[in-house]
């Protein structure tokens, strides 16, 4: 990394200097581990904000079909889903993490990386596993379902009809919850499937 820049600046005049913030290491060991970024001790000494993904990689199909479940990833984002920190032990883990490291480089959010498409079965899922737990969290905990219940509310009126209205709210209600449900794994069926 520093020889490109050095030839770089030199050949082209630029002044540009060496970001190790975005450096990762790895231990060879059996599982390795895998470290880009700050810890959560890190960004708790810096008073931070910060949301935590982890994925066991016994819930990875390939780790689960390799027999090789020992281990997990851990993605740190900050509360706009920007990746702060990202950690893994397992087999290969310096390896099935690099999108991380791109990630985290460009500014792209964790969001992103549950984006990718990867053939099926492979050692990255556990990558996209976490991300898929940033949307999850968005779907079930964010405003996304405070504004589709306020929707679905009108609609279960709607469709409430002439109930009697003592009976009217709790019917409503049920019907609420069951078409909040409904619309959830209409529109994400891996992360609420995942949930239940």
């Amino acid at each position: 990394m520093e020889g490109k820049l050095v030839v770089q600046n030199a050949v082209l005049g630029l002044r540009r200097k060496v970001d190790y913030t975005n450096a990762p290491w790895v231990i060879y060991t059996n599982p390795e581990v895998f470290h880009l970024g700050n810890t959560e001790e890190e960004l708790q000494e810096k008073k931070l904000k910060y949301d935590v993904f982890k994925v066991s990689l016994a819930n990875v199909d390939r780790f689960v079909a390799d027999h090789k479940t020992e281990g997990l990833v851990k993605i740190l984002t900050n509360k706009r889903g920007y990746i702060l920190g990202a950690h893994a032990t397992g087999k290969g883990a310096g390896d099935f993490m690099q999108e991380v490291i791109f990630a985290k480089q460009y500014k792209k959010k964790i969001g992103d990386l549950s984006q990718v498409i990867h053939p099926y079965p492979n050692h990255a899922a556990a990558v996209q596993s976490t991300a898929d737990l940033y949307w999850r969290k968005k779907l079930f905990e964010g405003s996304l379902p405070k504004v589709i219940k306020n929707i679905l509310n009108g609609l279960g009126e709607m469709l409430g009809g002439a109930s009697p209205s003592v009976n009217r709210k709790r019917t409503v209600q049920g019907n609420t919850e069951d078409l909040l449900l409904v619309f959830c794994v209409f529109l994400y069926p891996n992360l609420v499937i995942g949930h239940l």
